[in-house]
Order: C-alpha cells, then sequence, then structure tokens
C-alpha cells in the first residue's frame, strides 16, 4: 500500500498514522487465511505462457500457448496488470517468494514485447493487442503493476518499463475526459501520484495532475450530492468510488485539505447514502439516487455489489482516511467488507470466472461465479488479489515516531512492532473475545490503541494479565490502552455482541436485513412452502435460539426448521434470503426456472424480473407451493403467444401482441388448484396475432396464490393508521396508558404492526413504544398501553372479514373477542375495548403510512388523505375540484406500464374505474356513490406487478 512509503520527501501531507512495513504482519489462521492461501495457490498456478501469449503474437511470435478465454483474450479491461500487481502484493502478505518470482518473470517477459523506436503505433505502445481499447484502464492498471513491482518486490527493472509507457501514454492517450464516461480515464491519478512518490521523478506528478476527477471530487469537497450537482448522469458505482482514491495520494503529495475533505465526505456520502447492510453498493453497478431507488433495485436484480471491485475501492479510500485523519470509524466499512463482502465471496472457477457480483434479493439469493459465455477473467479477476492481499495491511497501523500501536481488524495475526512480537488470538466474530500476547520486550513505552467497532452499543471489557481494568479512554474512534509493556504481557478484550435489523429505506419497514455484531445473517431457503416472514421479529433477535455445534446459527422457535446464520457461510449455490421483503413473500424464485430449447435464444437469465425467447418450441418450467398462480409478462408491438400447462393440463394459451405497445403490463391469474407443489410448463408457439416477422415472449414474475394466512402475511410488518369502519375520520388513538379513539394526523394513531409468529402480531406505538394490551383478555376489558414485552396479552389476530380489507383485532387470549369501539361511539375520547365479533364496532381498516417516524403525513384536511407514497415511481394524489366539488384524481406511475385504477366503498362495491400508463388525471364525482357509512373510498392501483392502496375521505 502507498500509505507504508512515509518517510520519503515527496510526501507533504504527513499521515497522522501509518501502516505497518512490509513482513511485520502475517495473518496466523482463521478464514481470511484460508481465503488468502486459497488466491494465491490460484493465481500462482495461471498457465505464465497463456498469459504472455497476446503480447507475444502483437510481436510476430506465436509461443503455442492455450488462450486464456473470455476477456482476456478478447482484451477487454484487460486484467494482465492487475494480476502482476496482485502477485507482488501477495508476496508482501505472505512472504512466498514464489509469488515474486512468478511476477518479476511475468514483467521481465512482457518487457520485451514493449515496442521500440519506429513503431506504427508508437515507441512505448504496451498492450496485449495491436488495436486493444479501453487504452486508459489499461494504462493505469499497468503503472500500478510497475509501481508495485518497485515497492513491493524490489524490482528496479520495472521503473525502466515505467517510464516508457508513460512516455507513450503522455503522447498518445485522448484527454477529452468527458465526465461520467466508460474508459475510466478519471482514476488514473491515484497510481500516477504513487510513482511520483516512488521516484521523484515530477513526470508522474505532472500527469496526474491531468487525470484529476476536479468536477466530480468538487461536488464532495463542497458536500453536494453528485446527483445534484450534476443531474441527469448515470454513475459507474465502482470506479466512482475508485477515482476518489486519486484524492487521497494528490493530499499526501499538496497537503491540500480540500482533497482531504473530499475523501471524507464521499465515504459519508457512501455509508449514508449507497450501502447495503454488507457494505456493498451499486446494484446493476450503478450509484442509486436516493434510499427508495436502492431498495428498488432489490427485486429486480442479483447484481447488487460489485464485489471484488468495490471491496477494492472501498479499502482503498477508508485506507487512506484512516492513515490521513487518524480516526478509527473509517475501519468499519474495512471490518464490513472483509466478514460480508469480498471476505463472503466464493472461490473462483479454474476458467477464471469470479463472483462478480453478491446478490441480495428478497427471496432466492445465491452466490455464483459469473455465468454465461466469455465471462472468464473479467476485470474482478484482477482486482481480487489485489484486495485479498491487503487484508495484511489492515490489520495493523502505527504512529510515525513508533509510540503507539492500532489494531484495527480483529483477526489472528501477528504483528513485529517496536521491538516486540504481538500476537492476536481470536475466533471474531464468532466470539466476542479478542486476546493478545506480547513477545519480547519493547524498545520504548508505546500505548496501544483498540477500535472501537461501530456496531458496538454495550460496554467493552478490558483486563490486562487476568485483572480487570477499567474501560479505557476513547481517543478519535480507538480505546487507549497504556501500559509498560513486558514479556508474556497478556490483553483480553470482550465486545459484546447483539442483534440488529438494518433497513435499506429507513421509512420502510421492508426491505430489512438481520445482523449480528458486525456479521450480515442470512436465512437458509429451505424450500418455496415456506417464506420465514416472521424470522426477523422485534426485538431483534427475538424467536432465534443458538444451534448447538455450530456457531452464529441460530434456529427460529416458530418457524420449524427455519435457521439464519453468517452470510460469508454460505456455499455457491446454496439459496438464502438476506433482505427480508413481505412484498415478496410469494414470488417464485426464478432461479427454479429452466429454460429447455435452443439455448441461444433465451435471454435474461441473470437474475433480472423477466425472460425473453424468440424461438418456437422453447420452454420454462417451474415448480411452486401454493392453491393457485399468478403470471405477468409485458406486451409488445411484436408480442408472441405462449402455452400455460400447470401439473400437465392446459390453462390455455396468453398472446403478449398489443398493437403500438412496449412492456404494456399484464397479469393473468389461474386458481383452484389443489393446494401444495405443482409443476408449471410455459411453451412458446408458432402461432402469432403480430406482423412481426419474430416475435418475442416475455414471461416476467410469477407469484404462488392462496397461500395460508401465516405463510405469505395477509397484514405486512409496517406502520399503519387503524381507522374505524362506522367513522372515516376517526382512529385507534394512544392516550395515557389506554386506547382511545381520536382524530387522524396525530403520531398517537401509529401503530407498529409485527408479525411474532404464527399469525400472530404485536401492535405497538412507536412514538412511546407501548404495546396494545388486551389485559385479561374477558369481554368489556379496556384496551390499554404497556411497555412492550412478549405476554400473551400484547399477541393478536389480524382477521380480514369484508370484501374489501375490513379486519377484526382479536387477542390471542380469547378468540371469541375482537378490539371495539365501546358502544358505538363515534366522538373522541371513545374508548376501544373487548368486544363482540359480530359488531360492526369492531370492524377497523389498516393504511400502512409513509412514513415508520411517527411524523405526521396525514393531511389535515378530511377531503385529502394520501397513503402508501412508498415507491420513487408512483405519486398518486385526490383532491376536491374548487370549482364544482368534484375530485380531481392525479396519478403518475413514470412508467409507460399499464396502470389500473379502481375506486371501491369500504362495503366494497366498486363506484369507479380507469385504465392508463404515466401521467393521468381524471374528474370523478364521488357524491352520488356515497352510501350510507361510506365515510371514504379506496382507490386500488395496480401496476408493475404490485398493488397500491389509497384512502379518500369524503368532503
Amino acid at each position: 500500500m502507498l500509505l507504508s512509503i512515509v518517510s520519503r520527501a515527496q510526501i507533504k501531507g504527513v499521515p497522522a498514522i501509518a501502516p505497518m512495513p512490509q513482513n511485520a504482519v502475517r495473518l496466523t489462521h482463521g478464514r481470511l487465511l484460508d481465503q488468502l492461501n486459497e488466491v494465491k495457490a490460484f493465481y500462482l498456478g495461471i498457465n505464465n505462457a497463456s498469459l504472455l501469449k497476446g503480447f507475444l503474437q502483437r510481436n510476430g511470435i506465436n509461443n503455442g500457448a492455450p488462450e486464456m478465454g473470455g476477456w482476456y483474450s478478447k482484451d477487454i479491461f484487460n486484467p494482465f496488470g492487475q494480476f502482476v500487481s496482485g502477485l507482488y502484493r501477495l508476496y508482501a502478505a505472505t512472504g512466498d517468494a514464489a509469488c515474486k518470482t512468478k511476477a518479476d518473470y511475468l514483467v521481465k517477459q512482457w518487457s520485451t514485447t514493449i515496442d521500440g523506436p519506429g513503431s506504427p503505433r508508437g515507441e512505448g505502445y504496451f498492450y496485449y493487442k495491436n488495436n486493444s481499447g479501453f487504452r486508459h484502464y489499461v494504462y493505469d492498471k499497468m503503472v500500478g503493476a510497475l509501481v508495485d513491482a518497485y515497492v513491493f518486490g524490489g524490482n528496479a527493472d520495472a521503473l525502466n518499463h515505467l517510464s516508457k509507457i508513460t512516455d507513450w501514454a503522455t503522447k498518445n492517450l485522448g484527454r477529452a475526459r468527458p465526465y461520467a464516461s466508460g474508459d475510466e480515464w478519471y482514476t488514473l491519478s491515484e497510481n500516477l501520484y504513487r510513482a511520483y512518490i516512488a521516484t521523484n521523478n515530477t513526470k508522474y506528478k505532472n500527469f496526474a495532475e491531468v487525470w484529476e476527477y476536479t468536477e466530480y471530487w468538487n461536488y464532495y469537497k463542497n458536500n453536494i450530492d453528485p446527483f445534484i450537482g450534476h443531474p441527469g448522469v448515470s454513475y459507474h458505482a465502482y470506479s466512482h468510488l475508485n477515482t476518489v482514491a486519486g484524492a487521497g495520494a494528490a493530499y499526501l503529495v499538496k497537503n491540500d485539505p480540500g482533497y482531504k475533505s473530499t475523501l471524507v465526505n464521499c465515504y459519508n456520502y457512501f455509508m449514508d447514502k449507497q450501502n447495503y447492510v454488507t457494505g456493498g453498493y451499486g446494484p446493476n453497478e450503478m450509484l442509486q439516487p436516493n434510499a427508495k431507488a436502492l431498495a428498488a433495485m432489490l427485486p429486480d436484480t442479483k447484481k447488487h455489489f460489485e464485489t471484488q471491485c468495490g471491496s477494492w475501492a472501498a479499502f482503498k479510500l477508508s485506507g487512506y482516511l484512516v492513515a490521513i485523519t487518524g480516526d478509527g470509524k473509517y475501519g468499519d466499512w474495512i471490518e464490513k467488507l472483509i466478514y460480508n463482502g469480498i471476505g463472503a465471496s466464493i472461490p473462483m472457477s479454474a476458467d477464471g470466472r469470479v463472483m462478480y457480483c453478491s446478490d441480495y434479493k428478497a427471496h432466492d439469493g445465491v452466490k455464483e461465479n459469473v455465468p454465461g459465455p466469455d465471462e472468464e477473467w473479467p476485470c474482478c479477476s484482477g482486482t481480487r488479489p489485489q484486495a485479498i492481499a491487503e487484508y495484511v495491511n489492515m490489520i495493523y497501523f502505527r504512529k510515525v515516531d513508533n509510540a503507539g500501536l492500532y489494531v484495527n481488524l480483529y483477526v489472528p495475526s501477528t504483528v513485529n512492532f517496536n521491538g516486540i512480537k504481538l500476537t492476536q488470538t481470536t475466533a471474531y466474530p464468532e466470539s466476542s473475545d479478542i486476546n493478545f500476547t506480547v513477545t519480547g520486550n519493547p524498545k520504548k513505552a508505546f500505548t496501544m490503541y483498540f477500535r472501537k467497532p461501530a456496531w458496538l452499543t454495550g460496554a467493552a471489557t478490558f483486563s490486562i494479565n487476568g485483572n480487570s481494568i477499567a474501560t479505557p479512554a476513547m481517543s478519535n474512534g480507538w480505546y487507549e490502552v497504556s501500559h509498560a509493556w513486558a514479556n508474556g504481557d497478556r490483553v483480553k478484550i470482550s465486545y459484546p455482541m447483539t442483534f440488529a435489523l438494518n433497513k435499506v429505506n429507513p421509512l420502510t419497514e421492508y426491505p430489512v436485513a438481520l445482523t449480528y455484531g458486525p456479521v450480515v445473517m442470512a436465512a437458509k431457503a429451505i424450500d418455496g412452502t415456506h417464506y420465514p416472514a416472521s424470522i426477523y421479529q422485534y426485538p431483534a433477535g427475538s424467536g432465534l435460539t443458538p444451534v448447538s455445534g455450530k456457531p452464529l446459527a441460530f434456529k427460529s422457535t416458530h418457524l420449524p426448521g427455519q435457521m439464519v446464520q453468517p452470510f460469508y457461510r454460505y456455499n455457491a449455490g446454496e439459496p438464502y434470503i438476506m433482505y427480508l421483503d413481505t412484498a415478496h413473500a410469494n414470488a417464485i424464485p426464478m432461479r427454479n426456472f429452466k429454460n429447455n430449447g435452443d439455448p441461444a435464444r433465451w435471454w435474461g437469465f441473470a437474475g433480472t424480473s423477466s425472460i425473453t425467447t424468440n424461438k418456437p418450441g422453447n420452454s420454462i418450467n417451474f415448480t411452486f407451493f401454493g392453491a393457485g398462480l399468478k403470471l405477468t409478462g409485458g406486451k409488445y408491438w411484436d408480442g408472441g403467444q405462449f402455452s400455460v400447462y400447470i401439473d400437465g393440463v392446459s390453462f390455455g394459451i396468453i398472446d403478449e401482441f398489443k398493437s403500438g405497445a412496449i412492456n404494456y403490463y399484464w397479469e393473468k391469474s389461474f386458481t383452484g388448484l389443489t393446494q401444495g407443489k405443482h409443476t408449471v410448463v410455459l411453451t412458446m408457439l408458432a402461432t402469432k396475432t403480430t406482423t412481426a416477422a419474430t416475435p418475442y415472449c416475455n414471461f416476467g414474475r410469477s407469484y404462488a396464490l392462496n397461500l395460508r394466512e401465516w405463510e405469505k402475511g395477509d397484514i405486512t410488518g409496517g406502520t399503519y393508521e387503524i381507522s374505524s369502519y362506522i367513522t372515516g375520520t376517526k382512529s385507534i388513538s394512544k392516550s395515557i396508558g389506554m386506547a382511545q379513539l381520536g382524530p387522524v394526523a396525530n403520531k398517537d394513531m401509529k401503530w407498529m404492526v409485527t408479525s411474532v409468529g404464527n399469525g400472530e402480531y404485536s401492535i405497538v406505538n412507536p412514538a412511546s413504544g407501548q404495546a396494545l394490551d388486551a389485559g385479561s383478555g374477558s369481554t368489556g376489558t379496556l384496551l390499554s398501553l404497556k411497555n412492550h414485552g412478549t405476554s400473551a396479552s400484547q399477541k393478536w389476530k389480524i382477521t380480514r372479514v369484508g370484501a374489501y380489507p375490513v379486519y377484526q383485532i382479536t387477542p390471542v387470549k380469547n378468540p371469541g373477542t375482537a378490539a371495539s369501539i365501546r358502544g358505538g361511539s363515534t366522538a373522541s375520547g371513545a374508548h376501544i375495548e373487548l368486544g363482540p365479533l359480530a359488531s360492526p364496532n369492531s370492524y377497523f381498516l389498516f393504511f400502512r403510512l409513509s412514513d415508520d417516524t411517527g411524523t405526521a403525513v396525514i393531511a389535515n384536511e378530511p377531503s385529502q388523505s394520501i397513503y402508501e407514497q412508498i415507491t420513487p415511481e408512483i405519486t398518486f394524489s385526490a383532491y376536491p375540484n374548487p370549482s364544482n366539488g368534484r375530485f380531481i384524481l392525479e396519478v403518475d406511475t413514470r412508467s409507460i406500464e399499464k396502470c389500473d385504477i379502481r375506486i371501491f366503498s369500504i362495503a366494497g362495491r366498486e363506484v369507479y374505474s380507469v385504465q392508463g400508463s404515466g401521467k393521468l388525471t381524471q374528474f370523478i364525482d364521488l357524491s352520488t356513490a356515497k352510501k350510507g357509512n361510506d365515510h371514504f373510498f379506496i382507490a386500488k392501483l395496480t401496476t408493475g406487478g404490485k398493488i397500491y392502496h389509497y384512502k379518500i375521505l369524503t368532503p
């Protein structure tokens, strides 16, 4: 790592602390060492002749070696430079001379292929092919390799080669530098500044300045969201984090505080706005404008984090910040990724396929090396050895004057420092205890600093030589332990770990993930019969008990056979559920879909939300559990036809042709099946109604229907207003220790409904943390508010009783009663008691709110009340037309998909319907539709396979 070079005069921005010198640190055992050794063996085993084949062919030499294949042979973001860099870094991390020997050989042989004087490509041309593309990218990686050859491998010849290729690049690399372009020119600065620090040759410094990404860096420098600073731009995620490492190197060279601000604010931006719970970011390799968009990407792709490259970029930014600021908090992202990012990735395939992306989908995640033809040796195969070798550099840091040793990561390892050897032994994170032993006597007194993990909520405990000491003082994110260290001294630290629930979007209950200390957990996907909708309960970890003999594995006490364990423990192809989302509880995993027929005529088997074919006879088959099936898809001007067979019985033909249409949403349900397992076959037909010469069939998401209530959850977890059926402007409210009726638009009307298993729920007022309590459960008992616990009196069934979403809330202690308005009063302050099931006084409607924090989102005007504003795609509003008293209904789905709107009375009468797409404005009159107790109407909006409910209050 660059920051290990702290004595050179070229460094003006002297870091507060620095990594350890080369060979000072070694991993000793554990998962990280196993992964490091596996990666080292893999890259040592790559055929040297195959790596050099294209370079030699460019000079007319055929060495007879087999092609590498994939990206490498096609010269797409060629990773040769990263392989060389990785080998030198693996040598530095392990001391294995075989890595240096191989890397030195590759550099020497490659250098013989650099074009000399008179070359039509220019003296110093060094690429894999005569007409190589992505030249900025490949030059950057080769600069990094040659700097690493010198810094980590002591290869002085590498500097001569570096000078030659840089002279060529100075003359020949295009300098247009378009903003956010795909050639990644904006990553060149870091390695060129590293070259300057290593050589003191100003041509590298001057060339580095050419490639500074000033506009983008300045958004962070000035704390401006890049999406706001430069609207309308798509940002490639990894490279737009990787570029900021250039600002870190620039700070070291120039000591300009503006670069430091860029680093700090970029880190905060990613942690606050871009990261999933794992520390991963960039679904489909793109940054997202907000948390809603980040959450919306979970069901529609399996590519949630470019795992190898993305971890490498985060390691570099975090490493610069730990060193430059001396603040331990910047080590937290590193810790997340070594357990849940690249540290959780699976080994590469022998042919060069790598776990390019991590999959966080809410119903059928799985780890796999990138599938598909010609995907061998992608860019991530180059960053993998670099990033994993970097583990060793990130465990310990030191004060530049050797007056302090910093422990950043808690992993089994040793470090030589100041005349002593410090040995760290631990099973962390599978144990909360970490032990350190001093061997030898220090040359001078020093302080040990231990990073406080960001996840830690309890009190850390410390002991020296078996004697407890007071929790040390905190300084800049580190616990300071000062002691006259001597041979045999022992330090023990315990960081108590707890469960935590982590939302993607803080304004919605789902999607949600579970963590235990620094570890992201994932539910084991057993089969299609049970979605573990209630496995993540409130408080976090409720209903989970440890599995004997399996560290960090927990079984559910109420879902037989279900368990959670660390994400890192899942092997290739083993299905899991990381982000729980009840909206997708009955989605049929698309990984279950098997395609048959011509494989070249299928598209979309990449974890997306649709699959396409244009070959008649091609079919897909899958199994599901339930009593019905819903198919979805998109109609197009060139849509074809396909047959539907369930359990061998024909269920008709679906025609996806619609004149002039582009992805016009359709859905069709098949009901009346026996509850259980069913097999579906969908086959494209040769028949068609389109005039297109080549029709296409588009298969979208499929859903199981009529699962048992406890499996799918009728009311999903979330925050709700619970409105009375008999008085639409009043809802259940929290009073002083009691439940009563109250007007809407008040935080006391917010109720967080959380599944506690077996179809039972807790109902908690988030403003106070108190739960609805049934007391003795006898008829006439007034409902009270008590501290939230696990008592049976705080467990409720929520049962649908009406044609439209009308529910009763029945206590588990007495299911023959239900929450009811005493005396049928409609007055504010009317008590809520346990009453008979037959009375309409016990009928309520649940409206999920857009804000879980307790702030009012319900309009004060009785004519306007908007709900379910929980997606970035849809805007819904209904308000009185001031000219005639009728309602104006405005909907913007921000989509060309079909939008179906139906308005119902609370008794289930349909009083209005309209269809359209995109923006839709309707003038409607509900006054004549109002009957009896119709204090409000319910709008049901269906689009994109999702259903949203909105409440419209009558004037």
